[in-house]
């Protein structure tokens, strides 16, 4: 934990970015979504492996830990499209917002 703020600290460094962007931004551990990125990924899991996905108060660690295999395959699903459509949308802004000097 916290391993990420230092890498994207030092990556700024060398790469001439804002520091402080890249620090806010690389902090992915946001307590409050912890439930929701959970349930997504098993439930994104239950779609890519074709399993039976449990009830909100059906699932306990116990289950999730029975059910490991449908939760990382949920969980790197996720992440791939999660970071697809920010890939998107930033490529997107950047499209948008694009200035090109010396034509204001």
């Amino acid at each position: 934990m916290g391993y990420q703020m230092i890498a994207a600290a030092v990556t700024a460094h060398f790469t001439h970015l804002n520091k402080a962007v890249a620090v806010i931004s690389s902090n992915i551990s946001i307590p409050p979504m912890i439930p929701f990125i959970l349930y997504g990924s098993y439930w994104t899991g239950r779609r890519s492996c074709s399993a039976t996905c449990r009830s909100r108060s059906d699932i306990t660690l116990e289950r999730v830990a029975a059910d490991l295999v449908q939760y990382i395959a949920g969980s790197f699903t996720m992440a791939a499209v999660c970071g697809a459509a920010a890939t998107a949308v930033g490529y997107a802004l950047l499209v948008l917002c694009k200035h090109t000097p010396g034509h204001e």
